[in-house]
């Protein structure tokens, strides 16, 4: 059975917004997470390439 992407991104959203009034330092540090592994990402990517 395939799923219905845009139904469960939907969901998602609401579920991710719904987080973020009840407790949103938990989505701010959700964030600071994901920009911290990608400027990391980005760092490795840049000195592998030197």
């Amino acid at each position: 059975m395939m799923p219905d992407w845009k139904e469960y991104k939907s969901q998602l959203m609401t579920n991710i917004a719904a987080t973020g009034r009840v407790s949103p330092e938990t989505v701010r540090g959700y964030r600071g997470l994901i920009e911290a592994d990608s400027k990391t990402l980005r760092e490795a990517n840049t000195h592998s390439n030197n």
